[in-house]
């Protein structure tokens, strides 16, 4: 079964996965094959070091060991990664009207698609947006408004409920935790997984949504109410292993079922 993973333009897809396969960081997943060698090469530009902009949609088979409550298990799994253009760019899908309408069934068409969501301008601290690595490029200018991100989610959740019809886990990553917590490693360490048992999913679920998704409340009860599937949130940042894991830990139950 297939992984969707969709938003904006350089939100961080791709760099996503490339951290989760690193594995001198690795904790409770590991992502066997392709190793990160072959996808540093693939993904990764030698001359400047940055991740280039996904240009067309890549399906991406993974062979991933995690560390469940049972034990270790293996489980299979195919990162579709998508350009942010095709989900933001109106000019564009109304240009290709059967391009877009497929892209929507692919989308239709698998076991999860997780959001990567942005922060606001105003979650951000201003000292962590200095300290952020210099070959990337982000001014707190460059990110939305408290209300065009919420319009943004807004209208990820009409994708959602008119197009994922047919999808059974729904997953929203504020991403970028790294520039609204000011101790990544302490907000790591309170959303820590453990296999021998910890705090459940549905904690961290209501744990994310009461600490940052407020001004969506209104927004997502309206997606509830037509209908919507059921949302899993997570807070996640490619400067924290124990909080990149946690949609994949997540996740791994369920793929190993449906591959039975």
């Amino acid at each position: 079964m297939s992984i969707v993973i969709v938003g904006d333009r350089a939100v961080g897809k791709t760099s996503t996965l490339l951290a989760l396969a690193n594995p001198s960081e690795r904790q409770y997943v590991q992502v066997i094959d392709p190793n990160y060698e072959n996808l540093s090469e693939n993904y990764i530009n030698p001359e400047t070091g940055d991740t280039p902009p996904t240009r067309a949609v890549e399906q991406l088979p993974l062979l991933i060991n995690v560390d469940l409550p049972g034990g270790q298990k293996q489980i299979r799994a195919v990162w579709m990664d998508t350009p942010g253009e095709y989900w933001e760019n109106k000019d564009w899908q109304t240009q290709n009207p059967s391009a877009w309408r497929g892209i929507k069934e692919t989308l239709n068409q698998n076991l999860g698609v997780i959001l990567l969501l942005p922060p606001h301008r105003d979650m951000v601290q201003p000292s962590l947006l200095n300290s952020v690595d210099i070959t990337t490029s982000i001014n707190k200018d460059d990110l939305m408004t408290p209300t065009a991100w919420v319009n943004r989610l807004a209208k990820w959740l009409d994708l959602f409920n008119q197009d994922c019809s047919q999808v059974e886990h729904l997953i929203i990553c504020l991403h970028k935790a790294d520039l609204f917590c000011s101790n990544i490693a302490l907000t790591g360490k309170q959303f820590q997984y453990k296999p021998g048992g910890g705090t459940p999913f549905y904690q961290f679920n209501k744990n994310v949504r009461e600490m940052y998704f407020t001004a969506a409340e209104k927004v997502i009860h309206n997606y509830h109410s037509r209908g919507g599937k059921p949302i899993q949130f997570f807070v996640t940042s490619t400067k924290s292993r124990s909080l990149l894991e946690l949609p994949w830990l997540y996740l791994s139950p369920y793929i190993l079922y449906s591959s039975r």
